[in-house]
């Protein structure tokens, strides 16, 4: 939980009713992310660790620390296949 993303400066994406909307110009695809999704993309910033992310989330949804972990990785290997984000070094 110590890695630290960026998204991807091309990335195209808008808040509609808390639910963010992402376009990959580069491959046409578009993708969804509900409200602790957009919560977690808003915060993926190349400076925050991923453990500071959940910390935020954790002080705004009630949902166990453990739940969100994992919720969190599997959105963020989602984001990382499909090139919306990318792994600071």
């Amino acid at each position: 939980m110590q890695r630290v993303f960026r998204t991807n400066p091309a990335i195209i994406w808008k808040l509609v009713h808390e639910e963010a909307v992402l376009l990959n110009p580069a491959n046409g695809e578009y993708f969804g992310l509900n409200e602790v999704g957009s919560e977690i993309w808003k915060n993926i910033d190349g400076k925050k660790t991923l453990a500071e992310i959940g910390a935020l989330l954790l002080a705004e949804y009630d949902v166990a620390p453990t739940v969100l972990e994992e919720d969190m990785l599997e959105l963020i290997g989602e984001l990382l296949k499909k090139g919306l984000i990318q792994e600071t070094t």
